[in-house]
């Protein structure tokens, strides 16, 4: 599995490999930066907090979806590998969904308890979980395919 996104002879398996990749490195970013606050999680109340953390957020609903259409975002609330056609929907509508409304809590609460970023980190950890198993399936496919 070798080659960059810019090779034109590149295959899907590659292409849908290396997305995977970015998509559980974006959300183990978001993971780390939660974590960071488990111990003062009042310090994501502060502004500049917030905005780091609706970035990361942007970007992971980029890359792997959301549960609902947000009119800032293209597809609909669909995966960018879904938009591409390398991969079937990715998580489920429930694990995103409980993602999703637990950030919510965080990101419209005027106080944030412990819980709730210990929740959020829970949360985050299957979706980088079940990234990792979709990156195993791929890296299995394209072996097979190679050797065919």
């Amino acid at each position: 599995l070798r080659g960059d996104l810019q090779s034109t002879t590149q295959s899907p398996y590659l292409m849908r490999f290396k997305l995977l990749q970015m998509m559980a490195e974006q959300v183990g970013r978001e993971r780390a930066f939660i974590s960071g606050h488990l111990v003062r999680p009042h310090s994501l109340r502060m502004a500049t907090v917030v905005r780091r953390l609706a970035e990361m957020i942007g970007a992971r609903k980029l890359l792997i979806g959301s549960v609902s259409a947000s009119h800032n975002l293209i597809g609909e609330g669909q995966a960018m590998c879904t938009q591409l056609g390398l991969t079937e929907t990715l998580l489920d509508v429930a694990e995103l969904a409980a993602l999703e409304s637990v950030e919510n809590r965080i990101l419209n609460s005027t106080k944030v308890e412990n819980p709730a970023v210990a929740e959020c980190w829970h949360h985050l950890t299957r979706v980088i979980d079940k990234l990792h198993q979709h990156i195993m399936v791929c890296i299995s496919e394209g072996f097979s395919a190679a050797v065919a």
